[in-house]
């Protein structure tokens, strides 16, 4: 067995890695490399997965993958389009913005739902909120923040479902 560290997109990553490990490289038509990760010689995804754009090659999902599910931190940087992929196996993936617009979203997937806190940034890098979730639900205090860093709202959430008042800034 071999072990591998390495710095990938602001992650420090360890892959171990044995004679029965599979690695995988998804291409585009265009040759660029779409998906890069590795199976367990039970053919299980596991370890970090990346998912690359298509033209300039930038990194626009990282999963963590455990038992062939995604468990573990996430970084989702989406472009402005709806990108399809045959990959999509979680929460994170069935996340949709209607106004398409560029942003980043980070946290933590535990069986393919949203488990711990996300935070969803502007492209500009500033915060656009942050919230609580378990089990795909959001739970505790959700704050959401105008582009220029100040707050929006602040409310609190209890098994997904808004509980007491809120308030607008």
């Amino acid at each position: 067995m071999t072990l591998k560290s390495f710095l990938f997109f602001g992650f420090i990553c360890t892959s171990f890695g044995s004679s029965n490990a599979q690695q995988i490289v998804d291409r585009y038509l265009n040759g660029n490399k779409k998906i890069i990760g590795q199976y367990d010689d039970r053919g299980k995804k596991v370890g970090r997965w990346f998912e690359l754009d298509s033209l300039n090659q930038d990194t626009i999902r990282i999963l963590t993958y455990a038992n062939g599910q995604p468990n573990g931190p996430f970084k989702y940087v989406h472009i402005g389009t709806n990108l399809n992929s045959k990959y999509q196996t979680s929460q994170l993936y069935n996340y949709s913005d209607p106004q398409k617009e560029k942003f980043t979203i980070t946290g933590t997937l535990k069986n393919n739902l949203f488990d711990g806190p996300v935070v969803k940034y502007y492209v500009t890098g500033n915060v656009h909120y942050k919230a609580n979730y378990r089990s795909g639900l959001k739970e505790g205090i959700y704050k959401e923040f105008h582009d220029n860093g100040h707050l929006r709202y602040l409310k609190t959430y209890s098994q997904g479902k808004l509980h007491g008042n809120w308030q607008q800034f």
